[in-house]
């Protein structure tokens, strides 16, 4: 009996290279918005008045969810209801809820990437969406501290919010690429569909209680425990780096963030190379060891070497010795799973894994805002009262601009009504009276406030273009929160309270973390 032998659609190169590329770009677009704060950390500070230990349960929130049982029903969804599926919730509605669609997709990725390239160049497909993904966090890095500073979506009042805006607009474009991967999906689950009548059984079908066994396998226990050691000292330490950067190397949060991005950019370098390696060589183990000792060696010169000798070059260094772990860690790591776990549970498995590692990225940095607030009594009521003085000069300033101009365009109008007057005015001779004072006529008066008003104005002064201006600002300044009603006066007095509170409880007037 001769058998027919059906060329699959991932038996062609392009089309699972080409579907890589399609679930790779949904979880770029993630990478972006999960870490779009990361490096506002000072300005969250001083436009809300967040303390570290408030930034660390924010960072904590993406994973809540998760730690109670979220990514747990996750990965049951995903082995029962499959990749599409999974992948599609998780892209739309797994997003809005912040942080769960991130891990959902991770682990329906993960299971997509073993689906289609089985048999062929797993370990180099998972390293290369990985090195993908991690292009985000560099992109997001980039472009984070530009955007909330610069002009762009004026209409949005709020500085922070101008990434969250771009970004939400960046997941719905991976949404569309998740799509596309579906139609192709769905291709490759036909031309299987009768491997799995043929080849399938009840005993191969997932069933809930296939968790009880994983979680009794020793194997799972020591990958899972590997992963959230590991990447408990990543994520969390990637939400405070641009902070720490900038209090350590005395610099701009956007010079501290253009230093911490290539960090992702040297992972993503290396890790196509090392999942390539794996797949001829293997040494998974070995890459695993020093991953962990480069991992330790980094956070030993952040911690102890560069508080006491603030060196860019050091600093660099020491991100780059961070990019090669996390080249090496998560290269050998993911590839492993679906050759330790049975293929019908492996989306529990993947999503088990994740749960015990949101444990982690959950409490450590809601553990390092506390220990921040600890070690720096009064550096977060500094920040506080730096940041209201901030935003009161900056309405202030606002206010001043307007009342500048608007006294401008008063003396304008003055000007126009006095030569209107003085052209109206009779020819009448100056009226004298021997010992009496000189009595001016009513074109004498109307020239002299002429003089005296123009003499108050610029020469190039344009009082049509002022109006306009007066309008700009006034309609920015309602952006910035302030209303008819603001008063000048009393906003200089606070000032003034704030800076004398500063002082008074010896506060400094440019407040740094120690880390």
């Amino acid at each position: 009996m001769v058998q027919t032998i059906t060329r699959k659609i991932n038996d062609s190169a392009f089309m699972r290279w080409s579907a890589l590329i399609l679930i790779a770009l949904m979880m770029f677009f993630g990478y972006m918005f999960v870490d779009l704060m990361s490096p506002l950390q000072s300005m969250v500070e001083a436009q809300r008045g967040w303390s570290p230990d408030v930034f660390g349960t924010y960072a904590a929130s993406e994973y809540i969810l998760n730690v109670f049982g979220f990514l747990i029903v996750a990965g049951i969804i995903l082995d029962k209801m499959g990749v599409r599926f999974t992948g599609t919730l998780s892209a739309s509605l797994g997003f809005m809820i912040f942080g769960c669609g991130c891990e959902m997709a991770g682990i329906t990725v993960s299971r997509a990437i073993a689906k289609w390239f089985k048999g062929k160049e797993m370990a180099l497909a998972m390293g290369l969406e990985m090195a993908i993904a991690r292009v985000g966090v560099f992109a997001i890095f980039t472009m984070s501290p530009a955007i909330a500073d610069s002009a762009l979506f004026a209409f949005i009042p709020t500085q922070v919010v101008k990434p969250v805006f771009l970004c939400t607009a960046f997941l719905l474009i991976g949404l569309i690429c998740f799509l596309t991967f579906c139609v192709m999906d769905r291709k490759l689950d036909r031309q299987l569909g009768d491997e799995a009548a043929s080849g399938s059984s009840a005993d191969e079908e997932f069933k809930v209680s296939d968790i009880k066994i994983i979680l009794s396998s020793k194997i799972f226990w020591i990958v899972a425990m590997l992963c959230v050691l590991y990447y408990s000292a990543i994520f969390p330490f990637q939400r405070y780096a641009t902070n720490m950067l900038e209090n350590n190397l005395h610099v701009s949060a956007e010079t501290a963030a253009g230093i911490f991005r290539w960090f992702p950019i040297g992972a993503a370098a290396i890790t196509p190379f090392l999942g390539r390696f794996l797949d001829k060589r293997g040494k998974g183990a070995t890459m695993l060891i020093w991953g962990a000792i480069l991992m330790i060696a980094c956070h030993l010169i952040f911690a102890l070497v560069l508080p006491g000798f603030p060196n860019m070059l050091l600093a660099y260094a020491a991100i780059i010795i961070l990019g090669i772990s996390f080249s090496l860690v998560p290269a050998a790591l993911w590839p492993s799973v679906p050759k330790l776990m049975p293929e019908r549970y492996l989306g529990s498995a993947y999503s088990l894994i994740f749960w015990v590692q949101n444990v982690g990225l959950c409490l450590v940095p809601m553990l390092i805002g506390i220990v921040l607030n600890a070690v720096n009594p009064g550096v977060s009521e500094a920040f506080r009262i730096k940041g209201d003085i901030e935003t009161l000069r900056a309405k202030i300033e606002y206010q001043q601009q307007i009342v500048e101009l608007q006294n401008d365009i008063y003396y304008a109008d003055q000007i126009e009504a006095l030569q209107q007057q003085i052209a109206e005015a009779p020819a009448v001779e100056a009226a004298t009276v021997e010992g009496e004072e000189y009595v001016p006529t009513t074109a004498d008066t109307a020239a002299d406030l002429l003089a005296q008003y123009r003499s108050s104005l610029p020469a190039d002064f344009d009082a049509e273009q002022a109006r306009a201006e007066v309008e700009r600002l006034t309609a920015e300044s309602y952006k910035a929160g302030i209303g008819k009603d603001f008063d000048l006066e009393q906003a200089e007095a606070k000032v003034a309270e704030l800076t004398a509170e500063r002082d008074e409880k010896q506060l400094s007037e440019n407040p740094r973390y120690n880390y």
